[in-house]
């Protein structure tokens, strides 16, 4: 019989490894198993009580199916209203699962539609990346400890779970994955660029340690510290131009 656990974490998430293993067969089953301890570690506890036994062990499974076969740059959304009779587990609200690349940005992007759409967000799973290795067809061949050293080249993708507002209507669904899919798009396009341009800020602090003795020190540390501040994560760069000094003789 399901029942809320009123239990630790640990002994929760365990709990769910036990259930997810008698749901999948070998190596899917030890695959996802280690994926759902990971992804479950990242959720607090209240949350945890909020939900069956059988639901969260039905939840990883149905995630894992999505995340499984994934191409490298692949962007995967699926929105829906779980059902228990058909994914294994079900909630009150609409679920959205998304599994892509890891980059800056992707949960704010996701609740700019959120908030767009005048929907609640009831709950957020984030695990800030996950460590894979695929094989030649895609497939997932191993789920890696999330610290340390990696023994082997690994892709680090972004395993996104949320739950909005509960919709049913086909309309609605549609424009929430039309949205989500340009929003993520455009993150994309951003973060690709952004990363460069934050390189770029790097650079030119390390320059500022080597100005000409005709530049006043105390600015060119005041600049530093400034280029430094907004580069630890208090600007979004969107954009940046170069400009050359040159000497005119008229």
């Amino acid at each position: 019989m399901s029942h809320k656990f009123e239990e630790g974490k640990d002994i929760i998430i365990e709990t769910v490894i036990q259930q997810v293993r008698t749901r999948l067969l070998a190596p899917q089953s030890d695959l996802c198993a280690e994926f759902a301890h990971q992804f479950f570690s990242t959720v607090a506890l209240d949350d945890l009580r909020e939900w069956t036994i059988d639901d969260l062990s039905g939840c990883a499974v149905d995630f894992w199916s999505m995340i499984e076969k994934r191409a490298p740059g692949e962007v995967k959304i699926r929105i829906f209203n779980p059902d228990k009779e058909q994914e294994g587990w079900q909630t009150t609200h609409t679920v959205v699962e998304v599994i892509c690349d890891d980059m800056p940005f992707l949960v704010d992007t996701l609740r700019i539609v959120i908030n767009r759409m005048g929907l609640a967000l009831h709950l957020v799973i984030h695990m800030g990346g996950i460590r894979l290795t695929r094989g030649p067809s895609h497939e997932v061949t191993a789920v890696l400890p999330r610290q340390g050293a990696a023994p082997t080249p690994f892709l680090t993708e972004a395993p996104l779970f949320l739950e909005i507002d509960r919709q049913t209507d086909p309309t609605v669904l549609a424009e929430l994955y039309r949205q989500f899919s340009l929003v993520l798009q455009q993150n994309t396009a951003v973060v690709e660029d952004w990363l460069q341009m934050c390189e770029r800020v790097r650079s030119v602090i390390d320059e500022l340690d080597f100005l000409p003795d005709t530049i006043d020190a105390n600015e060119a540390e005041e600049s530093k510290a400034f280029l430094t501040w907004i580069e630890d994560h208090h600007f979004t760069f969107l954009g940046i131009r170069d400009y050359e000094l040159v000497k005119s003789n008229e």
